[in-house]
């Protein structure tokens, strides 16, 4: 495994991601955290938030990292940074990876709830898996409960 975040791509046992982000935040994540995990997602969302958020854009993760990298970075940054890189993921072709937007963007509901509303009203109608189509019709019931 690459500590060293100089080149395109990082192994991690039983998957691989790459990142075009060379900062200090992911190589000290990547020594301190050596298998991508929850309390890295939540080091790299506080430490170096476009860092992390320019990883999700760019789908640099497996599906698995993914939906956990975009649940915690809808819970760990700021609306304005979340919000942008979240519902694109919602288009994503993997179910697991929306989910992990759904319950990112579910996170950013408290302070801007008619944006977050919009959204999971689109995708409880629209989604093309049944599960996620409940998930946002779920999240979106209890927005308004």
């Amino acid at each position: 495994m690459h500590n060293s975040l100089s080149s395109e791509a990082y192994s991690v046992p039983g998957s691989s991601f790459s990142s075009s982000t060379a900062d200090s935040a992911w190589t000290e994540a990547l020594q301190q955290w050596p298998r991508p995990c929850e309390a890295m997602f939540e080091y790299l969302a506080k430490a170096a938030p476009q860092s992390l958020a320019n990883a999700i854009r760019r789908h640099n993760l497996p599906s698995g990292l993914l939906f956990l990298a975009a649940e915690i970075f809808g819970r760990e940054s700021s609306f304005e940074t979340a919000f942008p890189t979240l519902v694109p993921l919602l288009s994503h072709s993997s179910p697991v990876v929306r989910e992990g937007a759904l319950y990112g963007l579910k996170a950013l509901a408290e302070t801007h709830s008619a944006e977050i509303a919009r959204v999971f009203h689109d995708v409880a109608l629209n989604d093309s898996h049944e599960t996620i189509r409940k998930l946002a019709a779920e999240a979106l019931q209890s927005l308004h409960g």
